[in-house]
């Protein structure tokens, strides 16, 4: 069997932000496929710090036709949230939880009467963008029009305020 590869599929804005592809395989489920890929999103992830990122499960779904007895299936993505990896992350636990999220999802759509079945797991994508935070640097002050502005509006909302505590006898 071929092993397990990540493969960056696509990239825009001068590789601001790429997407990688582990592709499927057959006879894989969704938590067989997860513990096989972990290794290699791990190691993306810590060749890749300063990044935003999201995993996005694209899997096989099929539902049999009670009436006709025909089989449909269709591809459905589950996604986890949006996570970001700094130096210090700790990377195994993000992919834990990040997947935890990915097979509640589909557990919840399983689950939710719409009859789909598990079928297969066609790919998984790790969408990154690079993320740089907010640096003492990077401090814009505030312009004195707006400055202004919210002096006035604290002054009104404390005197307000007040005068509801403090009503005139």
């Amino acid at each position: 069997m071929e092993p397990f590869t990540v493969k960056e599929t696509k990239s825009a804005l001068n590789k601001f932000t790429i997407h990688y592809t582990i592709a499927g395989r057959d006879n894989f489920d969704a938590d067989s496929f997860t513990d096989r890929s972990r290794p290699l999103v791990i190691k993306l992830l810590e060749n890749n710090r300063e990044i935003k990122f999201k995993m996005v499960l694209h899997c096989i779904m099929e539902k049999t036709n009670i009436i006709t007895g025909g089989v449909e299936s269709h591809q459905k993505a589950f996604q986890s949230g949006i996570e970001i990896n700094l130096v210090g992350t700790n990377t195994d636990e993000i992919y834990s939880e990040m997947f935890k999220t990915i097979l509640e999802r589909l557990a919840t759509f399983q689950r939710s009467g719409s009859n789909w079945i598990f079928s297969s797991v066609v790919s998984l994508d790790i969408h990154t963008v690079k993320y740089k935070h907010m640096k003492i640097s990077s401090y814009i002050p505030l312009p004195i029009a707006l400055k202004v502005k919210e002096q006035l509006t604290s002054k009104i909302l404390t005197s307000s305020v007040l005068n509801g505590l403090l009503p005139e006898r």
